[in-house]
């Protein structure tokens, strides 16, 4: 019994025992290695002979029956849980926040400590399904690098079984069929049969006839999840208005559910939330996820939802929310431009992903103060209009203790705050000391950024415009900082190459950072630190990115970096890679893009794995493609080669060349 007793801490007289009730059950078990992690895991969690002992003697035969045990052994709720997952078809991606938030939604589970939150209950039972094999991880999401996790095939007939027609799924194709001449098709509708007493109902594509033949008689329908809108398929209004007028019973209605870009609702460009939503009573999840170009216009009668937890509607161009009535809504996504007033009155509030401060009643910065539930990440905007210290302090960001990215934005356009008021308000800000990650742009004044220490990780500094106020910034002090990111923007920069020189060289990050990357520098020499020449380097930095610099001539000598494992040049102008680049001997992947004046490669480092060559000039691609030639000779080793140089190339090359020869910068080595 492998999986019950790895690790286990116990004498040698009690695992023995233990080690011949479980060869007895795993007799029992048929030798299944999905019934054995299961069993195993659960008999893990007591190790008692008496509570094996019972279990060797119980119901635990063949697979499903050791399946069907081990569920029972779930608390009930868990139980809910599990068999809700049934509703999704076999191998489906299953995302742990999704999931959590439906559970939360359907009501399947109930605090049991005062203050405490839902999502905090459903993910302790989440990851307690995960614990006992019930939902097992199955690697990262391709197009947003997300764990997802599965349910296996026998676990999936189980929840099956014990769900019945409580949860059922249409697994109908896309209705369009895509032809080799790229023109459409419609095909044949689905055509079995739901039960009418079904509570909850998962659909793969959108298919409004679909709705109005069979699913619009369920009258007792909890959850209406419609995963995907291919094709351009246009969402009809009459379609989702028969639903908001047919079925009143819902808590949970989703269309679009996927997280895939070419699965979202296009077609209408403007979608119009039907005045009849206010018919949806216990509504608690409403989610239609657009695309970009998509435009949602919520009726005045949304406001009368108040049992409403979660509203999504993907990337959707502008969202404008008519008033903030709905005080239990804990969830918002939608794209950046998000128009909600006296959003402050949401305390229950966990989720939104921005908050634009205008000088406005009910788009104050002080909207903030009580949304201390606020958990992830948030991006404030416009805080240029905070006009002093003690406005800064209304917001009460120390008391976000769940909020763990935070990004600061001030405008460049028709900005008339000095930078001491910036400098005083950002102090008052205050993040919390949980804080992980904070990006701030457009920032005129650093001297409160000493202040910032406790868990800060990552961190983005846009336009640092003095000395003085990269050292007051006191970057090597920060004793959590891993990740750093640098970057001047031309919209905003005023200050000459000396002084921008002046400016990196006092921005000194902490020695034991693992990731920096440069934007835009421009500066007449390279800073110190970065070359070694300042208390030895950066020798802990794994990754380094240089994109956009200006500077003729070679690149600099990486001396410092002696650990180096990953390092990206983009858009610079030097004519040379570092000529000591074979000294990097830990260096595994190495990218060079829109490097147009480089022709030649140095010697590389024999650990080197990948070598990717993108957009660059004419005669790098060729010579590093052509058997024989000394570029080819420099990676011919090198077990993964790519190159990209797409159609009409010529003309960008040109084009980027104009803009090269215009920003040059002669520097001297170092």
């Amino acid at each position: 019994m492998h999986y019950a007793l790895e690790g286990a801490v116990i004498d040698d007289h009690a695992r023995r025992r233990l080690e011949a009730i479980g060869a007895d059950i795993a007799k029992k078990l048929k030798w299944s290695p999905l019934a054995a992690r299961i069993v195993g895991g659960r008999l893990g969690r007591r190790l008692s002979a008496e509570f094996w002992t019972t279990v060797k003697n119980g119901n635990v035969d063949g697979t499903m029956g050791a399946l069907r045990w081990s569920y029972l052994q779930l608390d009930q709720q868990a139980r809910r849980c599990f068999a809700y997952c049934s509703i999704f078809p076999r191998r489906h991606h299953l995302i742990r926040d999704d999931l959590v938030k439906l559970w939360v939604a359907e009501g399947f589970v109930r605090g049991t400590n005062e203050g405490e939150e839902m999502e905090d209950v459903c993910r302790g039972y989440f990851d307690e399904l995960v614990s006992t094999s019930f939902l097992q991880p199955g690697g990262k999401v391709l197009y947003n690098d997300m764990d997802y996790y599965l349910v296996h095939d026998m676990l999936h007939d189980l929840a099956d079984s014990v769900a019945g027609s409580d949860c059922f799924r249409i697994e109908n194709g896309s209705i369009w069929s895509k032809l080799r001449e790229g023109k459409g098709q419609r095909r044949e509708g689905w055509r079995g049969d739901v039960p009418r007493d079904v509570h909850h109902l998962f659909v793969q594509n959108y298919d409004g006839e679909l709705i109005t033949e069979k699913i619009l008689q369920l009258e007792n329908l909890r959850t209406l999840i419609i995963y995907a809108v291919g094709g351009g398929t246009p969402i009809e209004e009459k379609v989702i208005a028969s639903i908001l007028k047919r079925l009143r019973k819902l808590r949970v209605l989703a269309v679009a559910l996927s997280h895939e870009d070419d699965a979202v609702i296009k077609e209408p460009d403007v979608f119009l939330v039907p005045e009849s939503i206010s018919k949806l009573k216990h509504l608690r999840y409403l989610a239609f996820r657009t695309s970009m170009s998509c435009r949602v216009i919520l009726p005045g009668t949304v406001t009368k939802l108040y049992h409403m937890q979660l509203v999504d509607f993907g990337q959707c161009k502008k969202l404008v929310f008519p008033s903030a009535d709905l005080i239990n809504l804990r969830h918002i996504f939608c794209s950046i431009d998000l128009d909600f007033p006296d959003i402050g009155k949401l305390t229950s509030l966990q989720t939104v992903p921005n908050f634009t401060v205008w000088n406005v009643e009910g788009y104050k910065v002080n909207q903030l103060r009580d949304l201390n539930k606020l958990r992830g990440s948030l991006e404030i905007c416009h805080l240029e209009n905070v006009e002093s210290k003690v406005e800064a302090l209304e917001a009460n960001l120390a008391a976000k203790e769940r909020l763990t990215h935070l990004s600061l934005g001030w405008g460049v356009a028709m900005r008339s705050s000095h930078p001491e008021v910036e400098a005083g308000a950002f102090g008052s800000l205050c993040p919390s000391t949980w804080l992980e990650t904070l990006y701030m742009y457009n920032y005129q004044g650093l001297r409160y950024l000493n202040k910032l220490r406790g868990s800060l990780e990552i961190l983005r500094l846009d336009n640092v415009e003095s000395k003085v106020e990269a050292l007051e910034a006191n970057l090597a002090a920060k004793e959590r900082l891993t990740h750093l990111s640098l970057s001047r923007s031309g919209a905003t920069r005023s200050s000459s190459p000396e002084v921008e020189a002046e400016v990196f060289e006092s921005l000194c990050p902490p020695i034991w950072l693992e990731t920096l990357y440069i934007y835009n520098y421009r500066g007449l020499r390279y800073p110190n630190w970065m070359v070694g020449k300042q208390n030895g380097g950066l020798k802990d930095l794994r990754g380094l990115k240089l994109h956009g610099w200006s500077q003729l001539g070679p690149a600099p000598r990486l001396e410092a970096f002696v650990h180096l494992r990953s390092l990206t040049v983009w858009d610079c102008s030097w004519d040379a890679l570092p000529d000591n680049m074979e000294n990097l001997t830990l260096l595994k992947d190495l990218m060079i893009c829109e490097c147009l004046n480089i022709s030649s490669l140095p010697t590389l480092p024999q650990a080197l794995e990948e070598f990717t060559l993108k957009w660059c000039s004419d005669e790098l691609m060729k010579s590093c493609q052509t058997i024989g030639h000394p570029n080819w000779g420099k990676i011919e080793n090198v077990p993964k080669k790519e190159f990209t140089c797409p159609e009409g190339y010529e003309i960008d090359l040109l084009r980027i060349r104009n803009k090269r020869a215009s920003l040059g910068t002669d520097i001297r080595r170092q």
